[in-house]
């Protein structure tokens, strides 16, 4: 599933924002995959995750790994080595709020998939290099199998509602 491109993007996603879009990609794995079980990736993809485990009643995992090369949290948490073992008899779904590099990603899919492990991938934002995606473009770098905002390369940050928790100390005191 690929989401619409769009040059007019949220920079701050309010949480009610973040949950209905959860939900929006749920209902498109839901009638498109079938997983066993979520992996959210620490930290901005445990939220997403955590829904995303409820609304498909399915069991969580949550994981610390980053790519050394990305953009993300967590880059002491670079070694594959320290990725649980997964069951090779499940379907995994890898759940971020965003795919900016797709170093995190590319790793861990590389990582399960040589393992024998049925891994997809899942995000909110996609930070897209490309206007065309290009399925099968070895140029093109990795996409996740789900996501639904494809925002352009080099759109501002984006800052979800769980790192600005100063802005919302100060809007509810």
């Amino acid at each position: 599933m690929f989401g619409e491109f769009s040059s007019k993007i949220q920079h701050n996603p309010t949480s009610n924002e973040v949950f209905l879009d959860t939900i929006t990609l749920g209902n498109y794995i839901k009638h498109d995959s079938s997983p066993d079980v979520i992996i959210g990736l620490s930290r901005g993809g445990l939220i997403p995750a955590v829904i995303l485990s409820h609304y498909l009643g399915k069991p969580f995992i949550p994981v610390v790994f980053s790519g050394a090369d990305g953009n993300g949290d967590n880059k002491l948490q670079t070694s594959l080595a320290l990725l649980p073992e997964l069951d090779k008899s499940k379907k995994y779904l890898i759940v971020d709020d965003i795919c900016d590099s797709g170093d995190t990603l590319t790793k861990m899919v590389n990582h399960y998939s040589s393992k024998g492990v049925s891994v997809e991938t899942a995000v909110l934002y996609y930070k897209d290099r490309w206007p065309q995606y290009q399925l099968h473009d070895p140029q093109h770098g990795y996409c996740p199998n789900y996501l639904l905002h494809r925002i352009p390369e080099h759109s501002g940050w984006i800052v979800f509602a769980w790192e600005n928790v100063p802005q919302a100390i100060r809007t509810h005191i």
